[in-house]
């Protein structure tokens, strides 16, 4: 078992885990600079494996970016469970895979997005706005969470103590379980801006 290849795999990603936020960050910025390259392609392609299908096409457009996101919040969960590799590769592998979505960012220049997404435009419009669901909900997770902190600083005038940033911690856990839920929902149901 020791010399298994998942087992060594696992062990050589895990000494360059460390690395994940600055890879993530290098995808994310290549990703919104040289996704126009490929985007239209990468659309393309999701749209031949997942049909036209609006529903299905929203939910991978969610997924994409929100997939990560529901893998990161239950390996921060069970946390103590897992050994320090498989926490560090899978840590890795996603925030690299939600920085891939940077793609679908909206189009720099004149034309717009059906110039962008040419003949793909009918698949990107739902996969676009089930991504930006996603997005949504982590943009409106980081800020209530910054003002709920502001907040509780003001209220305690100083640091708090270890039980409260722990219930402050599980609220703010609950908090982002709950946007994550809805972001899912108003994804898969909202109406497709014009």
């Amino acid at each position: 078992m020791r010399n298994s290849p998942v087992i060594l795999l696992l062990t050589v990603l895990g000494r360059w885990a460390k690395y994940a936020p600055l890879t993530a960050f290098a995808v994310l910025i290549l990703s919104g600079v040289f996704g126009d390259l490929v985007v239209r392609d990468v659309v393309r392609s999701v749209g031949d494996v997942a049909g036209t299908d609006e529903l299905v096409l929203r939910a991978v457009g969610w997924a994409w970016m929100g997939g990560p996101l529901v893998v990161m919040t239950a390996l921060f969960a069970v946390r103590r469970r897992l050994g320090p590799v498989v926490k560090a590769v899978l840590t890795y592998v996603m925030s690299t895979v939600a920085a891939s979505s940077a793609m679908l960012l909206g189009h720099r220049g004149d034309g717009g997005p059906e110039r962008r997404f040419g003949e793909a435009y009918l698949v990107a419009r739902p996969v676009s706005f089930g991504w930006a669901s996603a997005v949504g909900a982590l943009i409106l997770t980081f800020l209530l969470g910054l003002v709920t902190l502001a907040i509780v600083g003001k209220v305690a005038g100083r640091p708090l103590s270890k039980d409260g940033q722990v219930r402050l911690g599980w609220g703010l856990g609950g908090l982002w379980i709950v946007l994550l839920g809805v972001s899912l929902w108003f994804g898969l149901t909202g109406p497709l801006p014009n």
